[in-house]
């Protein structure tokens, strides 16, 4: 975020506080926040706004859940072949948002390929 506001640290507090207004009074909705490092690895704004915040770490998914996730799909619709499954989980190693990306987007298609 910081180079997205490069130059620019009042626009940045702003965001930041908008998000952290709306944590704070919107009850029915989430804000997920993703990034490489909990919020008191980066710069003191982010831990001063969002110190009561839930941090989980999301770890990797190993070669059998992501292999069984990839090709087992619901009664009436394509699976991706296992060779293809495969290729997914070494070029992603696991990770479960690219995992769900190019899984995602390879039914979609193979689904929209499915004759009628």
């Amino acid at each position: 975020m910081k180079e997205l506001f490069s130059g620019e640290r009042l626009v940045l507090l702003q965001l930041v506080g908008l998000f952290r207004t709306t944590i704070q009074y919107r009850y029915r909705l989430r804000l997920l926040i993703s990034g490489a490092a909990p919020f008191d690895e980066l710069d003191k704004m982010w831990d001063d706004h969002f110190f009561s915040v839930r941090n989980p770490r999301v770890e990797n998914l190993n070669w059998d859940t992501s292999l069984e996730l990839l090709t087992h799909s619901l009664p009436d619709f394509q699976s991706i072949p296992l060779a293809v499954a495969e290729r997914l989980y070494q070029h992603t190693s696991g990770k479960p948002l690219f995992l769900h990306l190019y899984g995602s987007l390879l039914l979609n298609l193979l689904n929209d390929e499915q004759p009628q």
